[in-house]
Parts: C-alpha cells; sequence; structure tokens
C-alpha cells in the first residue's frame, strides 16, 4: 500500500527550509511515520513555473492561480495527498482542494486566510487584513530597500520569537531571493480573494492560528472556521504567525491528532 502524502507549502518570503522543523518533528512521531512528506514554498512554486516572466498575477478568482495549477503539477497529478498551506501557501491550498478535489484528502491551514486584503464589495466587508496600499508599498520597497522591507516584514512575522542572530540570518536569506518573483506573490496576495469558495470546500480542514498573529488576524481564521463545512480551529495563545518555526512540535502535534482522526477522511 502506497503510504500516505502530506505536501507543505510554506509563504511568501519564504523557501522550503522553514518546513525543516516542522518535517521532522512529523516524522519522529509514531502517529505520522508512515507520512511521505514533501515541501515546497510559493516561491519555489513561483520558480517552477517562471511567474516572473508572466503577467501579473491575474484579478479572475474563477479560475485558479499559477501557483495552485503549479502545485497540482508538481506534487497532485499522480494521486491524492494531504495539503498543508502556511500562509499564502494556505491560500494556494484552498485553491488546490476547490479546482482539484480528487487530488486534495485533507486540508491543513496555517496562519492563513481567505483574503490578505481588505474588501469591501458585493461579496461582502471584509475588514480582517492589509490595506492594499501596504501591498504596494512593500512591493516598491523589495525592489527599493529589499533588507529593510524583509526585515519589517520577518518580524512582523516572528515577533520576538526568534532571537536577534536567527532573524538576521533569515533577512538574509530573503534577500538573495528573485525580486521579481516576491513581487509577483505580493501581486497574488493584493488580488486574489477566496471568499467565493470558502463555503464551498468540502474536505476535513484543521486551521491552527496563532492569536499574536500580526500578519493575518486571528479574525481570519475565525472566518474560515465559520463558513468551510468540515472545519475545526485550534488556537496558539501565544503563538505568532511564523508557527512554523516558533511552534514546530506543537504544531506537528495538532497535524498529528487531526490525521489520526480517519473518519472524517474524504478518500
Amino acid at each position: 500500500m502506497t503510504p500516505p502524502r502530506i505536501v507543505i507549502v510554506a509563504g511568501w518570503g519564504q523557501t522550503r527550509s522553514t518546513l525543516d522543523l516542522l518535517g521532522r518533528h512529523l516524522k519522529s512521531s509514531d502517529a505520522a511515520s508512515s507520512l511521505q512528506i514533501e515541501t515546497t514554498s510559493v516561491y519555489e512554486l513561483a520558480a517552477t513555473c517562471d511567474a516572473a516572466t508572466s503577467q501579473r498575477e491575474e484579478a479572475s478568482d474563477a479560475a485558479p492561480s499559477l501557483y495552485a495549477r503549479t502545485l497540482y503539477d508538481e506534487f497532485l497529478r499522480h494521486g491524492p495527498a494531504i495539503v498543508c498551506g502556511w500562509s499564502m501557501g494556505g491560500m494556494v491550498a484552498l485553491e488546490a482542494a476547490h479546482a482539484f478535489p480528487e487530488a486534495v484528502s485533507k486540508l491543513v491551514l496555517i496562519a492563513s486566510c481567505a483574503s490578505f486584503c481588505r474588501r469591501d464589495d458585493a461579496v461582502g466587508v471584509y475588514p480582517w487584513g492589509t490595506p492594499p496600499q501596504s501591498l504596494d508599498e512593500m512591493s516598491q520597497g523589495v525592489a527599493a530597500s529589499p533588507e529593510r522591507t524583509m526585515a519589517l516584514f520577518l518580524r512582523n512575522v516572528y515577533r520576538k520569537s526568534l532571537a536577534a542572530a536567527d532573524l538576521d540570518r533569515k533577512v538574509a536569506e530573503t534577500v538573495r531571493l528573485r525580486r521579481p518573483l516576491l513581487q509577483h506573490g505580493l501581486q497574488y496576495l493584493l488580488h486574489r480573494d477566496l471568499r467565493g469558495i470558502v463555503p464551498l470546500i468540502r474536505q476535513p480542514t484543521l486551521l491552527l492560528h496563532g492569536k499574536l498573529d500580526r500578519v493575518i488576524p486571528p479574525a481570519a481564521a475565525a472566518y474560515l472556521q465559520e463558513r468551510m463545512p468540515q472545519a475545526t480551529l485550534q488556537w496558539f495563545e501565544q503563538g505568532t504567525h511564523g508557527l512554523c518555526e516558533q511552534l514546530p512540535l506543537e504544531t506537528a502535534q495538532q497535524i498529528e491528532g487531526f490525521l489520526a482522526d480517519d473518519e472524517r477522511s474524504l478518500h
């Protein structure tokens, strides 16, 4: 029998290496030791499909994005998997679950949301996001002063959960990432609105969110839980946006318990 697979997708400004601790804790668990763990990030998905040479991220929410299509092509095409996404990676996981339901058996969304930006439109008022102008400014900052911009972003991600030396190391790593791919991801966050598909997600879903998250407000997780038919929300009282690195053991334990609940499996 083929062992179950879990595909974990890191969010904007991160690489798959940020998932190493989480992956090791999952592998060391008796409950999840048989899992086949595969990791990627939205940056690496963008690099795979050469998003930097494409047009700006499409505003239409009817079709899956380049990220979701590449996730399917690279990881899901040959059989169903559990998909776990962190931050923007969770948005891409949501898209994949809707666009390719036969390929996604369960969902785990870590510090994620239906829309990264605030919205006030025909769908309704969504106040639990970033002002659009902040993303425009961030995109300009990535081009003009990447070190300062990424340092500010990562301080908000991890707050004080990382030592100063570790934060400096992460800033140095992110500054080396290709700026056009980072900007493409910011366009995704600016335009992509998944509120319309949230009630249509039928896969069992685990939502993990820190109450100290300064990037995606906790209310964004509550919004998902209230509208997803099979969603369970677990809070981390001292959790920041960087749960995968701040609390990797506790995050892995929540995922293990969720995956052990076979009665809720879609496949």
